[in-house]
């Protein structure tokens, strides 16, 4: 191991050299490479919400959640499936694989809440379901927070 210290304390000179040389390599390879100022990203989700005001987190469990999860639950490519029932609603999120069909599977799943039509009425059909894909552009790029000391009583007059 000393032969190769002693090697390059023998040819300093070289090993500078040699190293400047690769950080101006890596330099000129990184300046080359394809950038994109905002890449799409392509997030295999899907959240089905399901507004329904009145209704209890009980009645939306059984009424809207599990029906929506025993429709949805064959959809081709489906990774995981979270569904979640609170008062006045209910929303099911569906994680696909990666390399998933987009248009074919948001079609599949309006046309499975439409067929389902969740137990509810005749006057509330599927058409007040949201179904929402998750785009990058729609998610921020930095978020902040800060706690701060305050007189709740001056934050209800202002």
């Amino acid at each position: 191991m000393t032969g190769v210290i002693d090697w390059a304390a023998g040819r300093a000179r070289m090993v500078v050299a040699f190293i400047i040389l690769s950080i101006l390599a890596g330099a000129l390879s990184y300046a080359s490479l394809p950038k994109e100022g905002e890449p799409d990203i392509e997030i295999p989700a899907l959240f089905v919400s399901v507004p329904f005001p009145g209704i209890s987190a009980e009645d939306s469990e059984k009424l809207l959640v599990r029906p929506m999860e025993t429709e949805l639950a064959d959809m081709d490519g489906l990774k995981t499936m979270t569904g979640t029932a609170a008062e006045g609603y209910a929303i099911v999120v569906l994680e696909f694989e990666f390399g998933w069909y987009k248009t074919k599977i948001l079609a599949d799943v309006r046309a499975a809440i439409a067929n389902k039509d969740l137990a509810l009425s005749d006057a509330r059909r599927a058409t007040d379901t949201l179904i929402a894909r998750v785009a990058r552009d729609h998610l921020p790029d930095l978020l902040t927070g800060r706690r701060i000391q305050c007189n709740q009583a001056a934050v209800a007059g202002a």
